[in-house]
């Protein structure tokens, strides 16, 4: 096979709560992976990038220059504002990387597909190395967000949010059919407002007429306390197109749980109850309300020989928003140390204290042989 080493702007996108969308309605999640593709494929051409692979929900393609590739990651979030089931988050680094076939590898990618879960929803977030490449240009506008060490990323990557002026949107086919859902969303949110008011008018009634509220409220603090650190870990959804890979991602959220029961800080709620939720339309609030835990993993994996993408989403149940979110891309044999870090990661959102000795149980491989953790 034929490499090449080059100076590259890589570019990494993902699809915001893909994953729990999989879980609520795979049908829509497919036709929002085709809609993804049918906009940022010209984008991506318009601005002379190359379209890599798709990795799951998430897209790569590199750029000659920065400017191509900031003005086109610009575009593609312009773009969206008129698909609002379609959001997006953006990571841009410039560095050097080896191509080989319709494939990249190198440390250039690593640190764009770490950026990518940093950004906000709708944004874009840029190394350093991007930064001081955008300096004369008059239309774009980087802020430095703030310094982090991001995963197998030896030194600290400085980021910084862009903002680009005079982008406009392209026109995608697909769009037309968008007004149409706007109005019942735009009566959603009326009916949410209304019903939030009118829970704050019955709190402060309550608050005025019946002095014995506060002593109510002090009595309830306790119980809420115990529930902030608990947890279902949901049955991780399988993306490869071999079904057999149920297998290995039934696996991955058993072995991510047995992680967890090991904190005793937490309340982890049993494999059994939990693989009731398999395939489920119930929504994330439906199902830690039913089990009285605060936070929901869900989970998703795809498997290409010995390559893999491992995506995971902390979901409060209360509000149905990410505390956090994180994606591997690995081999294989890196199976280990991703669930010792998820389970060290969750513990971490949540405060959960985990002692030197729980710690060295979590990260300890519980086996060199990767079939029983595939065929678990």
């Amino acid at each position: 096979m034929s490499q090449s080493r080059q100076l590259a702007a890589i570019m990494f996108t993902d699809i915001v709560g893909y994953t729990a969308l999989m879980g609520e309605d795979e049908q829509r999640a497919f036709d929002l992976l085709k809609k993804n593709r049918s906009v940022q494929r010209p984008i991506i051409e318009k601005y002379n990038g190359r379209w890599l692979k798709e990795i799951g929900d998430g897209v790569l393609a590199s750029f000659s220059t920065v400017s191509d590739a900031v003005y086109c990651a610009a575009t593609i979030q312009k773009t969206c504002e008129d698909h609002p089931d379609l959001k997006l988050r953006i990571g841009i680094h410039l560095g050097e990387v080896i191509f080989e076939e319709n494939d990249v590898f190198g440390d250039g990618v690593n640190i764009a597909s770490r950026l990518e879960p940093l950004a906000p929803i709708g944004g874009i977030l840029v190394s350093e190395s991007v930064h001081c490449n955008l300096g004369n240009k008059t239309n774009i506008a980087s802020t430095f967000v703030r310094e982090e060490l991001l995963k197998n990323v030896k030194e600290p990557i400085k980021i910084y949010s862009v903002q680009v002026e005079g982008v406009e949107p392209m026109v995608i086919a697909e769009q037309s059919a968008a007004p149409k859902q706007a109005p019942p969303k735009v009566r959603n949110s009326r009916k949410i407002a209304f019903a939030a008011a009118t829970v704050l008018i019955i709190l402060l009634l309550s608050y005025f007429l019946y002095p014995n509220f506060d002593t109510e409220t002090a009595t309830l603090e306790p119980q809420l306390a115990s529930v902030d650190k608990s947890i279902v870990v949901l049955p991780f959804t399988n993306l490869s197109s071999d079904p057999e890979q149920e297998y290995f991602s039934d696996g991955m959220m058993e072995e991510i749980l047995n992680h967890l029961v090991k904190i005793e800080d937490l309340k982890v709620i049993s494999r059994t109850t939990a693989m009731q939720y398999k395939g489920t339309a119930k929504s994330v609030h439906e199902i830690t309300e039913e089990l009285n835990v605060a936070t929901a993993l869900e989970g998703s994996e795809r498997k290409d020989g010995d390559q893999i993408r491992i995506t995971v989403q902390l979901i409060e149940g209360d509000t149905d928003t990410h505390l956090w979110s994180e994606s591997y891309d690995r081999q294989l044999t890196d199976i280990f140390a991703i669930q010792s870090d998820v389970a060290q990661l969750i513990a971490q959102v949540l405060q959960a204290e985990i002692s030197p000795e729980m710690n060295i149980s979590i990260e300890s491989q519980p086996t060199s042989n990767l079939e029983a953790i595939i065929y678990i």
